[in-house]
């Protein structure tokens, strides 16, 4: 187990990581219509005031191979690479995930919609995402079955539970109420401005949007689900509230937009100072 210390240190590094892959998504898939360094500041932002973010533990490996899916279902549709490996890949991905929280197993839906939204999905590529699902799941059955633990194995599972909708153990600050509800409003301003100027872009940059919106909102309902782990699960919402943060302030430059993404950052500081004073 790390000490809290070094925690902290691997965390920082790896949000620096996470923030400049963000910021390469965007450059190399289209994410935002411009080159910008907005997501990395919008991230690394974000990602420090958040104190649950703050710590490198299990959620952070699960995050990571999120991530890794999500770079596979996008390379599916902006190249004409191998699409039946990239899906395999994905399902390998997020069953790994769920391996450090098993909730991760859920948001396979969010790539199932994204095949289907991106006209990726067929019959190929179910099947390999199926075998993708399958090869770990036999591969770690394998190895306690070789290493004769299943019992173990069996005992695991056992003491897996999933309880949906469970707010017995949850408690919120006044402050992370009013953060949500900022980063609700924030959400939705970027929504109305990208309709506004939704129709001066290409198709792929509209069907990008339109994936990473429907994302943040599955992700928002994943999280509700299992609101019992909002410290765990909180972070994949996160990442895409990012990128459509990140697209509304590069792509407008207007002086209401100005004074939004300030009043953004004096709340965000507001916020981790009121946290750290425990309102």
């Amino acid at each position: 187990t790390l000490s809290a210390g070094w925690a902290h240190i691997i965390q920082f590094f790896f949000q620096i990581a996470i923030g400049l892959t963000l910021m390469r998504w965007c450059e190399r898939w289209q994410l935002i219509p411009l080159r910008s360094v907005i997501p990395l500041f919008v991230a690394l932002f974000v990602m420090s005031i958040i104190a649950d973010l703050q710590f490198f533990d299990a959620r952070t490996i699960a995050l990571i191979l999120f991530l890794l899916a999500i770079s596979e279902l996008l390379s599916m549709y902006s190249y004409n690479g191998e699409k039946v490996s990239a899906a395999f890949n994905i399902g390998f991905l997020i069953i790994s995930a769920a391996f450090f929280h098993v909730e991760y197993a859920y948001l396979l839906v969010i790539f199932v919609i994204g095949m289907i939204i991106f006209s990726t999905f067929t019959i190929r590529t179910f099947f390999a995402l199926l075998s993708g699902i399958l090869v770990p799941l036999f591969l770690v059955w394998s190895a306690f079955f070789l290493s004769d633990n299943l019992p173990i194995l069996y005992a695991i599972l056992g003491e897996s539970h999933l309880y949906m909708f469970d707010l017995s153990s949850l408690s919120l600050l006044r402050t992370d109420v009013l953060l949500g509800g900022v980063l609700l409003v924030l959400f939705l301003m970027a929504l109305v401005s990208y309709f506004s100027v939704s129709l001066n872009f290409k198709l792929h940059v509209r069907l990008n949007f339109f994936f990473i919106n429907l994302a943040f909102i599955l992700g928002v309902i994943w999280v509700a689900l299992f609101f019992y782990k909002l410290d765990v699960l909180l972070f994949v919402p996160i990442i895409f509230l990012i990128i459509l943060l990140s697209f509304f302030f590069s792509t407008n430059q207007s002086k209401f937009v100005n004074i939004v993404f300030i009043a953004f950052i004096v709340l965000g500081l507001a916020y981790r100072v009121l946290n750290l004073l425990g309102f």
